[in-house]
């Protein structure tokens, strides 16, 4: 990959051209290719996963985009949003290895999620992390029984049965 330059010289009345080509040596490195079991319970926020970024001799910041709707991304595992614009400065990214936190939205409904990252920057190869991950619905809450039997011997029990939750 390189930009293409053109340019015409007179010298004493001839013309002539020339083609030269700048060589790029920008490149992203990502350390993951997948993200897999991204998993959350409805009305949970989801535990993030994470991957890092860094780039060198880039030309400009880098974007991170997803292809669909129900994944979000952050830099600081607090601040969420569905892309992300990495600062790029003197070739490299601003503060890299950049770590991307990755999880599914809150309030979707039962059931498997799937999506693309691409990551992307002027001159560099782009690189996609593929993401998997699904939403579980929370169990109900059962049990709490407790039973006293009267006289010496009383018997004490309590049974707590929480079903479904892992």
């Amino acid at each position: 990959t390189g930009y293409q330059y053109g340019c015409q010289t007179l010298n004493y009345g001839q013309a002539e051209d020339y083609t030269f080509y700048i060589e790029s040596n920008a490149a992203l490195t990502v350390s993951e290719t997948e993200l897999s079991n991204i998993h959350t319970l409805t009305s949970i926020n989801t535990t993030a996963q994470t991957f890092t970024v860094s780039g060198e001799s880039l030309f400009g910041d880098a974007t991170i985009t997803a292809t669909g709707s129900n994944f979000e991304l952050s830099t600081d595992g607090i601040n969420y949003t569905s892309s992300l614009t990495l600062s790029e400065s003197g070739g490299t990214l601003v503060g890299q290895p950049v770590t991307v936190y990755v999880r599914l939205i809150d309030g979707l409904n039962e059931g498997a999620y799937n999506d693309e990252l691409t990551i992307a920057s002027l001159e560099a190869v782009d690189h996609t992390v593929t993401l998997s991950g699904r939403v579980d619905k929370v169990a109900e809450e059962r049990g709490n029984a407790f039973s006293i039997s009267s006289g010496s011997n009383a018997n004490y029990a309590i049974a707590d049965d929480y079903v479904g939750i892992s």
